[in-house]
């Protein structure tokens, strides 16, 4: 009798780490009246001697460059020694004439290279950095126009306003009642949906006039805001 003996070969492979990791450690939220906000990219690692890092980044979020702050380059180098190093650079904000309670930068790391053809991971999580908005501390909704109605048409018209030249960042609804000196009642017209729309400086709304076949003298009607949603910044006159 033969006997064959059979040997199992195990092929393992070694697994190393990468020479650098690269990641956004830090970040500071800003104001529009503040200097700026900043990023702090931190490198870490096992190389040693001097290297210098390539990190790209990609942009993203409700802030827009340009508008809510300055444009910075997309790649940053960062010098490192015995593969330690970091880099901080600002987030400039504008002071524009949008009145929004914030706007965010997401900052992502897309790729890092090394100079030293060493290899490199980042971490790809974005971080969020919000630029605050200041305006409200000189913004008013007041109705600044309006037009008049007669029963069963045309409709009358009122205008609501933010003051200067602020557009509004995001939706902003009014509610308005009315005020001293009205003699309409609610029964009288379809109250008008005041609602100023992102980008926008006014709403112009209609008021549909009911017909209710009563003959009677002109009736007037005085609206007064009671409350402001969604931009909850602004005051009102």
């Amino acid at each position: 009798m033969k006997l064959i003996l059979l040997m199992l070969v195990v092929v393992t492979h070694s697994v190393s780490a990468a020479d650098y990791y690269v990641a956004i450690t830090n970040h500071a939220n800003t104001n529009e009246s503040l200097p700026g906000g900043s990023y702090t990219i931190t490198v870490t690692g096992t190389a040693s001697g001097t290297d210098t890092l390539t990190v790209n980044f990609t942009i993203s979020g409700t802030a827009v460059p340009g508008v809510h702050y300055q444009a910075f380059p997309q790649q940053i180098k960062i010098p490192v020694t015995d593969g330690n190093g970091s880099f901080t650079f600002p987030v400039i904000p504008v002071q524009n004439r949008i009145v929004e309670d914030y706007a965010e930068v997401l900052l992502s790391i897309q790729s890092a290279t090394a100079t030293s053809s060493a290899s490199v991971d980042v971490d790809a999580t974005p971080t969020t950095l919000r630029i605050y908005d200041d305006d409200w501390i000189n913004t008013i909704i007041s109705f600044t126009g309006s037009t008049n109605g007669t029963e069963g048409g045309p409709n009358a018209t009122i205008t609501a306003s933010l003051s200067s030249d602020y557009i509004a960042g995001q939706v902003i609804w009014i509610n308005a009642n009315f005020g001293a000196g009205t003699t309409a009642g609610f029964t009288d017209i379809d109250g008008p949906t005041l609602r100023i729309d992102s980008g926008q400086h006014n709403v112009i709304a209609d008021i549909n006039v009911l017909d209710d076949k009563v003959k009677e003298d002109t009736e007037l009607i005085y609206f007064e805001i009671t409350n402001i949603t969604g931009g909850d910044s602004c005051r009102t006159a």
